[in-house]
């Protein structure tokens, strides 16, 4: 059971690959039809479909578990999880600046880390294509089937971290590799500690909103020179968010209302029955080529 759960795994990371990799044919094939149309049906498609993958390959006897009701709920739950996504945004921000300021040279701009502004699109369906439909397909894939896939072979631990490592594989590249990883893992551990994949919705959704604020800010005030201000103000925001999340998590704690990580017994063969199967040995050969590309 555990080959057959890892191979439609992998064999689902390496189709969302592949058509993200090619989401832009389908967005130019519709865009004479409607930009928006074709970037939603791309990413319905890079995720609906590997969910369908691994769902019908576990099969009836070892359903997915898409967590879809939380165990917990209360205010510090939502709390934690609001500040923690804010925080995190703020950081994978601060990271990307960072990022760019050690690598004056490089190629890559602080813009290719935030959205492009779609010009004379209706905010309703810039909201709808860029905050809310993403967080909801992605999720329930990567936090809700794969998760669920993982967790059968391995620890908790291992499971939320190779998580990040997905997440920033399928979004991410060399340049922007570190701000994903961080998301992912954030956007799994709330999904275990809480049992709801919606909670990584909600966190996910909230990233997706930080980045088109600031993509508004830069391109409205650009000429008034607002980056000088962001890398500070950031700083004291991500402090003020990180203690609120890390006052709400305490309370939770305290209330033993998180679930401890279930761990196996021997990890090095866990991680093996997730990593080395057919599947997952094409995607991550699929990831590095398209890295080397890159930066040639």
């Amino acid at each position: 059971m555990k080959n057959r759960t890892a191979f439609f795994s992998g064999l689902a990371l390496f189709l969302c690959f592949c058509i993200l990799s090619g989401s832009g044919r389908i967005i130019h094939a519709l865009e004479p039809i409607h930009l928006l149309l074709g970037m939603l049906v791309a990413e319905v498609a890079a995720f609906v479909i590997p969910t369908l993958v691994i769902k019908l390959g576990a099969g009836r006897d070892d359903p997915v578990r898409f967590r879809t009701f939380p165990k917990v709920s209360t205010s510090a739950v939502l709390g934690f999880t609001v500040f923690s996504a804010v925080a995190v945004s703020i950081g994978v921000l601060l990271i990307n600046y960072l990022f760019l300021q050690v690598n004056a040279n490089h190629p890559a701009t602080l813009s290719s880390f935030v959205f492009q502004s779609v010009s004379g699109v209706p905010a309703f369906l810039l909201l709808l294509v860029f905050i809310v439909i993403p967080p909801v397909f992605e999720e329930f894939f990567l936090r809700g089937a794969l998760f669920s896939a993982h967790e059968k072979m391995a620890g908790t631990g291992m499971c939320i971290a190779f998580s990040g490592l997905c997440f920033a594989m399928l979004h991410g590249s060399l340049s922007n590799f570190l701000g994903p990883l961080l998301a992912g893992c954030l956007y799994a551990y709330l999904t275990y500690a809480f049992d709801c994949v919606w909670l990584a919705v909600l966190a996910h959704l909230i990233n997706n909103a930080f980045y088109l604020g600031v993509s508004w800010l830069s391109t409205t005030y650009s000429a008034f020179g607002i980056w000088k201000y962001i890398p500070g103000v950031s700083v004291v925001m991500l402090l003020f968010f990180g203690y609120l999340s890390f006052c709400c998590l305490e309370s939770l704690l305290v209330h033993d209302k998180v679930p401890k990580f279930r761990r196996t017994e021997n990890r090095g063969a866990s991680l093996l029955s997730i990593v080395i199967n057919p599947g997952f040995t094409v995607f991550l050969f699929a990831f590095i080529a398209k890295a080397i590309l890159g930066l040639i």
